[in-house]
């Protein structure tokens, strides 16, 4: 039965025979005649019309199969006939691929139990069996090999799975990227990262990492057009990804382009200058409008990672980094609650800003002149405890270069000529007048008990977008 609906449906009198008290042996020539239905998988709301005419057989079932054992026959049936099943099991036809189908309908079924129980999970037979060492690594390679054939191939290989998974990390990688839309992919894809470090280190090497970013980018930009927990795996991702320096090196020297922002960007920018611009806007929505912790914490972990790798930014991405900060800023000044979140905010952009000019200030000529430019945003925060030891370092940076534009020949007013002279004097910068800071570094750390998140994050993912019919009733909570 399943999530199928049949071209010779069960006639009623077999349905009526299974569901009632009568006793059907194993044996019994009925069962022949009950499971030979050709069936193909149900669509839309077919799924929900087809096992609402089912329920009724269903609950009488439940009524009377303590008394006739017909579901202990029926896996009897199954149990009996699986060797013949295996023998002659032809990975190519179209009838195992509905056969898998099946079989993954039937699990999730099975591992549904958890949401109708206050037993532990892991003291239930069923995810005993599915998760024991013999079983769970197989099943989980079969499951990805699916995953990455998307239904063209059936063929299962043997032996190691972490050495067969990495023989196709390429196709992984690609069905992955071609995926990304959907929160199931972007939850395999942070599983993978981190938890399996051949996969991580070998996304890393890719020279192609703009296929699995960009799509991530978008998911966080049109955040209003999103789920929010599709949003935060995204931000995971990002994060975990920019605790890699090479990463961090490469995406400046990626040319991407996004129509879906909402402005013009230039022709070509850099991925990394991509990734500042969205996580930048979505800090400053954030706190100005959510003000969502987690959220924005996560965004500026990743900036504050990418920050000492930072090279020849757009002058539109160093514009929105240091309005970002303008922004907040002026809020720190007439905020009356909530001031340690903004507080915080603010001194990870001045690091920000310090890890740049400390590390790639000749990279960053534009950057420097935006600084110049807003310079007086730093004056209300140069008195303040949590920012007077940053501050002062930046305004040394901010006074040499003060000094090199007036020049001997008075004031310089033509941008050209400032970027000219601020290009130069950069080569030249006595760095050793500059406050050494501990190096920006944030690592990703998974909460305490990530189950409490991820369990019913996925269990609502499944009754959602299986092409199962799950009771309208509210789940209880998964136990966990």
């Amino acid at each position: 039965m399943g999530s199928s609906q049949s071209s010779q449906p069960f006639s009623p009198e077999q349905l009526s025979r299974y569901v009632s008290t009568e006793p059907i042996p194993p044996h019994d020539e009925f069962w022949k005649l009950f499971l030979q239905v050709d069936f193909s998988p149900l669509v839309g709301s077919n799924v929900e019309t087809f096992f609402e005419k089912l329920n009724p057989a269903c609950n009488t079932l439940l009524a009377n199969n303590l008394k006739s054992g017909n579901v202990n026959s029926l896996i009897n049936v199954f149990l009996l006939s699986i060797d013949k099943l295996v023998a002659d099991c032809d990975n190519k036809t179209d009838l195992t691929c509905l056969l898998h189908y099946e079989i993954i309908n039937a699990l999730l079924v099975l591992l549904s139990l958890q949401l109708f129980t206050t037993e532990n999970c892991y003291e239930l037979v069923t995810y005993k069996l599915v998760f024991d060492d013999k079983h769970a690594s197989q099943m989980c390679k079969t499951l990805l090999s699916r995953f990455i054939d998307q239904g063209k191939s059936l063929q299962s290989g043997k032996g190691s799975f972490i050495l067969d998974l990495a023989d196709n990390f390429d196709g992984l990688y690609q069905t992955i990227c071609s995926e990304l839309d959907q929160e199931e992919t972007t939850l395999i894809l942070y599983h993978l990262l981190h938890r399996n470090s051949l996969f991580r280190n070998y996304v890393l090497a890719r020279k192609d990492i703009q296929n699995m970013v960009l799509p991530m980018l978008k998911t966080i930009y049109l955040a209003k057009d999103t789920s929010c927990r599709h949003m935060y795996m995204s931000l995971i991702i990002l994060l975990i990804l920019t605790e890699d320096t090479e990463f961090n090196k490469k995406i400046h020297r990626v040319r991407v382009t996004a129509k879906w922002y909402y402005r013009s960007l230039p022709e070509e920018i850099s991925l990394g200058g991509l990734i500042i611009l969205v996580t930048a806007r979505t800090v400053q929505f954030n706190l100005l409008k959510t003000r969502d912790e987690y959220l924005h914490i996560n965004c500026l972990a990743a900036l504050a990672n990418m920050s000492s790798q930072f090279k020849n930014l757009h002058p539109y991405v160093c514009q929105r980094l240091v309005s970002l900060f303008g922004v907040l800023a002026k809020t720190y000044e007439r905020a009356n609650q909530e001031l340690v979140i903004i507080e915080r905010a603010l001194r990870i952009i001045l690091e920000v800003f310090n890890s740049c000019l400390a590390n790639q200030m000749v990279h960053n000529v534009d950057l420097v002149y935006n600084l110049l430019y807003e310079r007086q945003i730093f004056v209300p925060l140069r008195n303040n405890p949590a920012f007077e030891d940053i501050v002062k370092n930046l305004e040394e940076v901010l006074d040499y270069f003060n000094s090199k534009i007036d020049g001997e020949n008075g004031p310089c007013d033509d941008v050209n000529d400032v970027l000219a002279i601020i290009c130069n004097a950069s080569a030249r910068w006595p760095s050793h007048k500059l406050q050494k800071f501990p190096e920006l570094k944030f690592k990703y750390v998974e909460e305490e008990k990530p189950e409490n998140f991820f369990i019913p994050y996925v269990w609502s993912l499944v009754t959602t977008r299986a092409n199962l019919y799950w009771n309208k009733s509210p789940f209880p909570a998964p136990n966990v």
